[in-house]
């Protein structure tokens, strides 16, 4: 199965992620959020941003260590961008300005959504 253009995009980005830019995920968890909440598209998926900055989090404790670095990589790359001042669209453009922003978090939950659901199971069974 071949990837996409996209997705060999997304995994040379995560490949450049390091521990300190998955411990940033978790420094930054409040601007983070606050970011998401504050773009209309996305208040409905908060719970599952909030989701994945656990998954980051639960992976760099070593809580949760059953997931390739890969997608926790990506996890970091997709949710750090949502604070990053640098972006493709810049969000003061009208309407389209959140555009890049919600691309790149459903291009990551569309490539890491098995890892992802596997993580819910093993944090379901009370770890």
């Amino acid at each position: 199965m071949s990837e996409t253009k996209e997705a060999i995009v997304l995994r040379d980005a995560q490949d450049r992620m390091t521990d300190a830019n998955f411990d940033r995920v978790e420094a930054q968890r409040s601007a983070i959020r606050n970011k998401i909440f504050g773009i209309p598209l996305l208040r409905d998926i908060l719970e599952q941003v909030e989701l994945l900055m656990d998954l980051v989090r639960d992976y760099c404790s070593g809580r949760y260590r059953d997931i390739p670095r890969w997608v926790i990589g990506a996890l970091s790359f997709a949710l750090l961008y949502f604070i990053n001042p640098i972006e493709l669209i810049p969000e003061f453009v009208p309407v389209i300005g959140y555009l890049d922003d919600v691309a790149l978090l459903l291009l990551v939950l569309r490539l890491t959504r098995d890892h992802v659901e596997k993580y819910k199971l093993w944090r379901g069974q009370g770890a």
